[in-house]
């Protein structure tokens, strides 16, 4: 559900009725206002606190500053590009403008309104050309770029789902955001900030998504992954950005092209032998490793992308990577999700059982089973690698993961998703194998299932699956009768 949301002018009229009629300090307004607002659950995250927004006096820090920004810019007299006058106060502005953000990031709102977005860009444009001392400064616009865009998508493109090509085909934004990546292929604070600035414009906006694709930016990426072995932090960034172009979460359009663009990574890009083979060179970086398997995850949308990614290697380097004693709970998480995702494939499901999966999986699930995401995704993990398989339905039960399922209904009673993943779980493994029922139940299963389908709404179909399949009591409730007559007299009424 979507949080609330109030105008700057609703919180300003609050803070000053505070002053005026309960006589507060300014600062004791704007907290009681906070107080107020939140516990209305309001979303106060774009709303400015400063007593130049609040009071509506004087010129807010971020205005002040972009000014000096755009002093130290003008029109070249050739092509009419931008270019940079005086390079010192332009990195001091740029420099002022992250700081003031980082303080107060609703300063962005200020920031977008006095066309910030623009004299942005036209800085980075400017700071491509420029000489390589100016790259530091270029680094730091693309910081305040990424700070600008976050939350704020819409500022590269007009959203407009009905003429989504046309925008893709035609917006110079894209064009402009993407050229520091192709201006310095090989300098790896550019693509680490110059990526991370583009991130924050995919999320949620779906016209941005397929804009940049249509840029090129899918091949930007992995060129970063194939060329950046010492630049961690870029191959993150590169990762991340490459799933992302595969959110399906803009609510104002039909139709996205998650899918699509997941196809066209893989399929016309030739994605996978990148992303593990950078997998093998930062074997040692969790950081890394989770980003890459996160993105591994997504991809794996159809059949042959599964095994690909197993005859590619990619089975026995996630369950490697799991095996390892320092094995982050992040990283166990993304791997789980690997594996999760492309046990999909039913001769997949036997590769796990062959390479000794199911005992990495329940091993790294006991070792974090406080950890709610690596239940949630163990489980899930095992429900696929179940589905239709009674070896691994088997090998989970004699090692154990029958225990290590109800243990994470008992250690994560609030979780509804823990809840929904263990009662599939335990359906699975019992769907096909009788033999293991005795076992399961043993370890206390059906009351636990109860328990969650009667705590959670959306569990109980999950719940009620994984008793039938246990030979439980359960209770099955038939919704309609196929009595039409009497049905259309009720609705009649």
């Amino acid at each position: 559900m979507a949080s609330k949301r109030i105008t700057q002018e609703t919180f300003n009229e609050v803070v000053q009725e505070n002053i005026k009629e309960f006589e507060m300090e300014l600062e004791d307004a704007v907290n009681d206002a906070v107080e107020q607002f939140e516990s209305q659950g309001v979303d106060l995250t774009n709303i400015r606190r400063d007593e130049a927004s609040v009071l509506g006096s004087g010129i807010p820090v971020v205005v002040t500053v972009l000014q000096r920004l755009r002093a130290t810019m003008q029109q070249s007299e050739g092509e009419g590009e931008p270019v940079v006058t005086d390079l010192v106060l332009a990195q001091a502005a740029l420099s002022e403008l992250r700081a003031e953000l980082e303080r107060d990031p609703a300063a962005k709102t200020i920031l977008a309104q006095e066309h910030g977005f623009p004299a942005l860009l036209a800085a980075i444009e400017a700071l491509c050309h420029a000489e390589l001392p100016a790259r530091d400064a270029l680094h730091t616009a693309l910081q305040v770029m990424a700070q600008l865009l976050t939350g704020q998508p819409d500022l590269v493109t007009r959203n407009n789902p009905n003429n989504i090509i046309g925008e893709a085909q035609s917006h110079p934004h894209a064009e402009k955001l993407c050229r520091p990546l192709r201006r310095f292929p090989q300098d790896g604070k550019t693509q680490q900030h110059g990526i991370h600035a583009i991130r924050q414009a995919l999320v949620m906006h779906e016209t941005n998504r397929q804009t940049f694709v249509a840029e090129g930016l899918i091949d930007l990426l992995l060129h970063v992954l194939q060329t950046h072995e010492d630049q961690p932090d870029a191959v993150a960034e590169a990762a991340h950005c490459l799933r992302d172009l595969t959110l399906d979460d803009d609510i104002r359009v039909a139709f996205g092209k998650a899918h699509d663009h997941a196809k066209l990574i893989v399929s016309e890009h030739n994605a996978l032998p990148a992303i593990l083979q950078a997998i093998e060179t930062f074997a040692a970086d969790d950081a890394v490793l989770q980003e890459l398997c996160s993105t591994l995850a997504r991809l794996a949308v159809r059949n042959e992308y599964c095994r690909d990614i197993v005859a590619l290697g990619g089975l026995r380097s996630v369950l490697g990577v799991l095996a390892r004693d320092d094995c982050s709970s992040k990283l166990a998480s993304a791997g789980l999700g690997v594996l999760k995702a492309i046990a999909g494939n039913d001769e997949v499901k036997l590769d796990i059982h062959s390479a000794q999966g199911i005992p990495v999986m329940l091993t790294v699930m006991n070792k974090y089973a406080k950890k709610t995401s690596v239940m949630a995704n163990g489980c899930a993990a095992l429900t696929a690698c179940c589905l239709r398989c009674r070896e691994n339905a088997a090998s989970v039960v004699a090692n154990g993961g029958a225990n290590t399922v109800v243990k994470a209904l008992i250690m994560h009673p609030d979780s509804a998703r823990v809840a929904k993943e263990a009662c599939r779980a335990l359906r699975n493994l019992a769907a096909r194998n009788p033999d293991l029922h005795d076992a399961i139940l043993a370890e206390g299963a059906e009351n636990l299932i109860n328990i969650a389908m009667s705590k959670f709404k959306d569990c109980q179909d999950d719940a009620k699956a994984a008793l039938r399949d246990l030979g439980c009591k359960v209770e099955l409730k038939e919704l309609w009768k196929g009595a039409p007559r009497d049905t259309q007299e009720e609705i009649e009424q």
